[in-house]
């Protein structure tokens, strides 16, 4: 079910409303990250659901490592994202530009993992 959609990310909850998935449209920078983080995080709250699947299959990582260190660091804790939640964030197999966000996210204290399938990805959040 659209939990919310625009033209930059679409958010999808699951029937039983245990994950939530955030597709990203536009290629990912620490401005776009924190933007469809902060609402991601609003409509975690209000349906309790803090189970992420992130859909990257389709956008690239972009910006430099420092960058994504104070998105790590300072900006994710801001937007209210709690280091309880498990993020799994789906990539495209040739796609290395994930990865290193990914290694900060967990370095920084946060449940992340990558995939390269979706059904493995779901079947980690329900665990």
């Amino acid at each position: 079910m659209k939990a919310y959609a625009s033209e930059l990310y679409d958010i999808e909850l699951t029937e039983d409303s245990i994950i939530m998935t955030i597709i990203p449209k536009k290629d990912i920078d620490r401005q776009f990250a924190r933007e469809f983080r902060k609402r991601a995080n609003s409509l975690a709250e209000s349906t309790g659901s803090h189970r992420f699947l992130l859909d990257v299959r389709n956008v690239r990582s972009v910006g430099n490592s420092g960058d994504r260190f104070i998105y790590a660091y300072k900006d994710a804790p801001s937007t209210g994202f709690k280091k309880t939640a498990r993020v799994a964030m789906v990539k495209s197999p040739e796609d290395m530009s994930h990865e290193f966000i990914a290694t900060v996210m967990s370095k920084a204290g946060f449940t992340y993992a990558l995939f390269t399938d979706i059904e493995q990805a779901e079947a980690w959040l329900r665990n």
